[in-house]
């Protein structure tokens, strides 16, 4: 059977509503994902001119269909919700990162006790590969960057649990040790192209 895409928003949307969302949509999406071909029929081909398409949000969920360019390294940043990612199309690693903050009474997540701390920036406390076909999510104080790590392109589906857009989000600049608010600016200047 293929993939139907508005037959999934609907099955993740109650997924996302459910007691155990995270549980229930990352069955929904292991389930998906495990017949590569339906899903990547069924899938609308990305847009040239954009490498994110929102399929759907509200208060309890948002979709996103992405695609990363090996040729863009994407800054730190977090989501202030849990997500769960579904890779369709090439592979990438997610590597995360924690904030090591010398005042431990500090809000690390509050931007000014976070500038005003010289001290504060990230270090890596772990990451993940993924292949076409892979699920993964990421708790909602995960700090992450992706890397593609074969070919041009990685493609996936994001859920959050939550309303990304309405989210008060940060992107994190190493080279000056500050947390900034994720707006487009900061994070398309924070960002490497090669």
């Amino acid at each position: 059977m293929t993939f139907n895409l508005a037959e999934f928003i609907t099955a993740a949307h109650a997924a996302a509503k459910s007691d155990e969302p995270v549980r229930a949509v990352r069955h929904l999406m292991e389930t998906v994902f495990a017949d590569l071909p339906s899903l990547r029929a069924g899938l609308p081909d990305m847009p040239a001119d954009s490498d994110d398409v929102i399929h759907f949000e509200d208060e309890y969920m948002t979709m996103y269909q992405s695609r990363f360019r090996a040729s863009i390294a994407m800054p730190p940043h977090d989501h202030q919700m849990a997500a769960i990612i579904g890779l369709y199309a090439g592979s990438e690693r997610n590597d995360f990162y924690r904030v090591a903050d010398a005042n431990p009474n500090s809000d690390a997540n509050s931007d000014a006790d976070a500038n005003a701390n010289a001290d504060t920036f990230l270090t890596l406390s772990g990451g993940v590969s993924l292949t076409a076909g892979d699920v993964a999510g990421m708790g909602p104080n995960a700090i992450h960057t992706v890397t593609v790590t074969n070919g041009d392109t990685s493609e996936a589906i994001h859920i959050y649990l939550g309303s990304l857009s309405a989210a008060a989000r940060h992107v994190f600049d190493l080279d000056n040790k500050q947390i900034l608010p994720l707006t487009t600016e900061n994070f398309q200047s924070l960002s490497k192209f090669s």
